[in-house]
């Protein structure tokens, strides 16, 4: 037999390889290669979890989605802006005659300093007709009720001249006799005021600046005299309403006087709305030292960050500006000024 014939090797050793590590091995005795493990999926093992655990998770998680919104709703109707409480205080008239009005709070308007009151008149003592005769009984003249014009908000007439004087010119007239008798035709006796608002007198709550912590005040003062200029009292016996967004409280300030309404108001923001203002700021807060402490990591210490990562930077500076501007009762461009912009693009641009 010929010595170069290829025969038949049975040595298992010396066998060609057949996988990738071996091939490699061979070609490269001195290299020492790894293998890799196995993978096992263990995404979804649950059987090195306790029962007990996994029971009590399912309940946390039952007890969470049931006592949120049920927290969530109680919370929301005790702590709303609720609608104006009015008590009358004790009624001492020194007139035979009086007038009583209701009052309706419409609205509350910082920016334009105005709030809004409908007023309607309930009754008249003075002036009633007896079905029985066809006549009136009492003395059922013209009231004029005034209003002091330098509270109420200027409606563009120069003509006029602002001054201390005793108003001369009434806000509204009530026909008595038309009221009394019912006259379908007559203009209802209702009237509305613009009433000016002014900045609270404490300085660190007397502007929008300091939104949502501002108060105001306003101050109402009316009186009413027939067509002889006999005074006929006013009575304020309700008042209701719901200034959006502020707690309103009513002080009476003639306890003493009750022939005319002198009554200060005041303006709170919502305790709801304070708390929702929090709650977003100091969340913006949080992302912004998350972002700062990124980039820190990044310049100091040159920690690579995921391209991902990037994204989110862009992303707060109009989130951002549109959860500031989306708070309630916040004044228009309040948290998009072109400075608060700059100031996050700045900080922005160290952290790319």
């Amino acid at each position: 037999m010929d010595s170069t014939e290829p025969s038949l090797n049975m040595n298992p050793a010396s066998s060609p390889p057949d996988t990738p590590n071996e091939v490699e091995k061979s070609l490269y005795p001195n290299r020492h290669i790894l293998s890799e493990p196995s993978q096992t999926n263990t995404a979804h093992r649950t059987s090195e979890i306790p029962h007990g655990v996994i029971k009590y998770w399912i309940l946390c998680c039952i007890a969470f989605c049931v006592s949120a919104p049920l927290m969530s709703t109680l919370l929301g109707f005790y702590l709303h802006t609720k609608d104006l409480n009015y008590n009358p205080p004790p009624f001492n008239p020194s007139n035979e005659r009086t007038i009583q009005l209701v009052a309706l709070l419409v609205s509350a308007d910082p920016t334009s300093s105005t709030i809004t009151f409908d007023w309607a008149i309930e009754s008249d003592s003075g002036c009633a007709f007896d079905p029985s005769s066809g006549s009136l009984q009492g003395p059922c003249t013209d009231v004029n009720i005034f209003f002091d014009s330098n509270l109420l908000v200027s409606t563009g007439n120069t003509d006029s001249i602002s001054s201390s004087d005793r108003p001369s010119t009434p806000l509204f007239r009530l026909n008595a006799t038309a009221m009394a008798t019912g006259d379908i035709k007559a203009n209802s006796p209702t009237f509305r005021t613009d009433i000016r608002l002014f900045a609270s007198g404490k300085p660190h709550r007397s502007a929008l600046i300091n939104y949502p912590f501002d108060t105001y005040f306003a101050t109402m003062f009316m009186f009413a005299e027939d067509a002889e200029n006999n005074t006929v009292g006013l009575q304020l016996v309700n008042a209701y309403g719901n200034a959006v967004g502020f707690r309103t409280t009513f002080t009476p300030l003639n306890q003493p006087v009750s022939d005319m309404i002198l009554i200060e108001i005041s303006l709170v923001r919502g305790g709801l709305i304070i708390a929702f203002c929090i709650i977003i700021t100091i969340a913006i807060w949080l992302i912004t030292l998350v972002l700062f402490l990124l980039s820190f990591t990044s310049v100091v210490f040159g920690f690579r960050q995921r391209t991902e990562v990037l994204i989110i930077p862009v992303a707060t500076v109009f989130t951002f500006t549109q959860l500031r501007s989306s708070m309630p009762g916040a004044p228009p461009g309040f948290g998009t000024s072109y400075s608060q912009r700059k100031e996050f693009k700045e900080c922005e641009l160290t952290y790319i």
